[in-house]
């Protein structure tokens, strides 16, 4: 009896080792459509982030010590800006970077002794270096609607609308959200 039963126990091997190939197949399927799904999702995760923000590196210390030389920034393009937001504008078909101090309406003014004077009121704060005029300042301007008065930190270097005028917000690329230090060792 025990020969009878031997054909069928090589079957039962033969099948148990075909479940087991199968159920191994079935779980390399799913471990690659999990991988699949997994790198899809954080490619689209990425494109929908680069549609919004963006990368750039600031260059030259025009927002010195704010902003140095190699920083990283988290941009976002806007349409919107307000004051003390630091954007990269577009002047002379060059990139700078910049503070905004005054947008569409807003009266400015420098003094010779480098005060900075918006609507009437002297601007004080953080910035470190005097805001000197340029030789041909004619004295308080008005922002056209839809430009900006940008300035760089580093007032006494900085290229800026004292060389360029007022920056139009079409010329406005970006506006930086964060910062990832450099630091020169």
């Amino acid at each position: 009896m025990s020969n009878q039963l031997s054909p069928l126990s090589d079957i039962d091997n033969v099948l148990n080792k075909r479940r087991l190939k199968c159920i191994k197949k079935n779980e390399s399927a799913g471990y690659i459509r999990s991988s699949l799904l997994m790198i899809f999702v954080i490619a689209a995760a990425v494109f929908i982030f680069l549609q919004y923000f963006s990368f750039r590196y600031i260059r030259g210390n025009d927002m010195f010590p704010s902003l140095s030389d190699g920083d990283l920034t988290l941009c976002t393009a806007e349409n919107e800006y307000k004051k003390n937001d630091v954007v990269f504008y577009k002047a002379n078909e060059k990139q700078y970077t910049g503070r905004v101090v005054a947008k569409g309406g807003d009266r400015v003014d420098i003094t010779e002794n480098g005060l900075l004077i918006v609507n009437g009121t002297s601007q004080t704060g953080e910035i470190v270096f005097l805001t000197l005029p340029p030789e041909d300042w004619n004295g308080e301007i008005t922002v056209p609607e839809n430009s900006l008065f940008i300035l760089g930190d580093y007032r006494t270097d900085a290229k800026d609308s004292r060389e360029f005028g007022c920056i139009s917000v079409d010329d406005v690329q970006d506006k930086v959200i964060a910062l990832f230090r450099h630091r020169k060792f």
